[in-house]
């Protein structure tokens, strides 16, 4: 039997359990004023958006090839199946599509 139906049973307390205590969350955020900006923090964040700027047009540049070729993959797949059905369709004894069967 476990420890919780046999202090039911015999109404002694479980065992006591710790208190469980929270964090103080309070303590964690800066109630600092930020500084004013200054030129060499401005020049920076200047740096750093043209840097991503750079950065996001190679990003739209590499999925524009990548959307190219899987349209190509996908032509190429199309041609495949229908190089399939050509084969398929001389293999498959009986009429073949298109032709007259009277």
């Amino acid at each position: 039997m476990n420890d919780f139906l046999q202090a039911l049973r015999t109404n002694r307390p479980e065992r006591q359990r710790s208190a469980m205590t929270r964090k103080n969350y309070d303590a964690a955020y800066n109630t600092r004023i930020p500084e004013p900006v200054d030129e060499p923090s401005a020049s920076r964040f200047q740096t750093a958006v043209e840097d991503l700027n750079s950065r996001l047009g190679r990003y739209a540049g590499n999925r524009e090839y990548f959307i190219d070729t899987q349209e190509r993959i996908a032509d190429s797949l199309e041609r495949q199946v229908i190089a399939l059905e050509r084969i398929l369709a001389r293999l498959t004894p009986g009429p073949r599509p298109g032709s007259s069967s009277r």
